[in-house]
């Protein structure tokens, strides 16, 4: 079976509110008068995604795929977001997890 295009994947925990922002993001968001919906809009509203880096965790060093994505809101706002899908575990039960799109970064377009 063929694994769904990335971008189609993080539309879709998107939409399912199956995500987190770092506190960078929110710092960005805030600096650039964004808000939540505003962010989630422009990830909706792209059309591809502008940039695949690969990267490492800075807390554990494990490798990680960071999306570029750049979208543009109904008002026509440009927003550039940077995040990565991962899976996340519950504390609570053991063995419980779910996948999530974390934005690092979530400001306005240059």
């Amino acid at each position: 079976m063929r694994r769904p295009d990335p971008l189609d994947r993080i539309k879709r925990l998107v939409r399912n509110g199956k995500i987190a922002f770092t506190t960078k993001a929110r710092e960005e968001m805030d600096e650039h008068e964004l808000t939540k919906q505003e962010v989630l809009e422009a990830v909706c509203n792209a059309t591809r995604i502008d940039k695949l880096l690969a990267s490492r965790n800075p807390r554990t060093g494990a490798r990680e795929r960071l999306y570029v994505i750049k979208g543009s809101t109904m008002r026509n706002v440009g927003i550039y977001t940077k995040g990565k899908i991962h899976r996340t575990y519950s504390y609570d039960v053991p063995y419980e997890s779910e996948t999530i799109y974390t934005f690092i970064s979530a400001k306005l377009t240059q």
